[in-house]
């Protein structure tokens, strides 16, 4: 009787042992599911991913930079912001949670804007806070308020613009908006220059989820040459009481809206159309003017969760269903 006794008890320690275990087992499971759905998505590896995706994603995000600036004898760096798009057209896109609500498309040149600043300073000003609909921005956001220097290679400082110079990389034109190109006109052979860029409303509707075209009600003309009347700027926004958003709405070609995608649409092409030049820094070129243009190399993209939002909105397949993204780009 002692005996049955004692493997009772036995048998009951080991019962709640091995309830003590499962439970663990049961809570360590929960916390790596909570983990696991707030983790960011893995995204395709590098080779793997579509390049339409990863040019969207390059597109849609600013590359940063530096240029410097001088204190007493030392070069301290100066954060600077291009766009990672192809010319003639570059485009700010504005959203409000995450939609977009607004993309703002230009082909003015930056050799027109900098001759501008240099003949007419007084009026820049007053052209942005009308092309952007701002009453905040003064003279002291364009332009430099020291000198500011580019770095070689070789360690070697270099003026890039002097103090008071027009400044193209300012805020208003790359982190909040697009007011001119941030690179330069496409060269094609020394010397020749590409002809005046363009852009043109799309020979097809934009649609509606619905089927209707409401390209009219999208698509506005913002401003235009005033010598030859060249379209040079383009506004997509939905009116205000739309039951739809640019995120609903499809392109001529029957692709989903994507800012880029647009502004394949929006480009009057010419015979003259290039990549622009690489250089290795930002250089001063024969005519004064500096080439923003950088070598080539891994492209700045989002952290894992943005980017899968941004690729699900764009209608690429979901790339969480792909392992091995590379993290190194947040």
């Amino acid at each position: 009787m002692r005996t049955r006794r004692m493997g009772t008890a036995a048998r009951t320690a080991e019962a709640g042992w091995t309830a003590r275990r499962l439970a663990g087992a049961q809570a360590r499971a929960r916390v790596a599911e909570r983990r696991a759905s707030t983790a960011p998505p893995a995204l395709p590896s590098a080779p793997r991913a579509s390049a339409e995706a990863l040019a969207y994603l390059a597109a849609e995000t600013l590359e940063l930079g530096c240029l410097y600036g001088r204190r007493g004898s030392a070069h301290v760096r100066l954060p600077i912001h291009l766009r990672q798009q192809d010319g003639p057209c570059e485009w700010h896109a504005h959203r409000v949670g995450g939609r977009l609500s607004r993309v703002t498309y230009t082909c003015e040149r930056l050799e027109d804007w900098t001759a501008l600043a240099e003949r007419e300073p007084e009026t820049i000003p007053g052209l942005y806070r009308g092309l952007l609909n701002r009453t905040d921005i003064g003279s002291e956001d364009l332009f430099w308020t020291e000198d500011v220097f580019t770095r070689a290679p070789s360690g070697d400082y270099a003026l890039a613009f002097p103090r008071g110079a027009y400044n193209p990389l300012n805020v208003w034109n790359t982190l909040r908006g697009a007011v001119h190109a941030i690179r330069r006109a496409v060269r094609n052979g020394p010397g020749a220059v590409s002809p005046n860029p363009c852009l043109r409303l799309p020979v097809l509707p934009v649609v509606a989820s619905d089927g209707r075209d409401v390209t009219a009600e999208v698509l506005r003309v913002t401003r235009r040459a005033p010598a030859d009347g060249r379209v040079l700027r383009i506004e997509a926004a939905p009116p205000p009481e739309a039951p739809y958003a640019l995120d609903d709405l499809i392109l001529p070609g029957g692709e989903r809206f994507t800012p880029g995608g647009l502004a394949a649409h929006l480009v009057d092409s010419g015979p003259a159309r290039g990549r622009q030049k690489e250089s290795a820094w930002i250089e001063r070129t024969r005519d004064g003017l500096p080439a923003f243009d950088f070598p080539p190399r891994t492209r700045t993209l989002p952290g894992g969760l943005v980017a899968a939002a941004m690729l699900q909105l764009a209608g690429f397949p979901d790339p969480r269903a792909a392992a091995g993204w590379r993290h190194g780009h947040a």
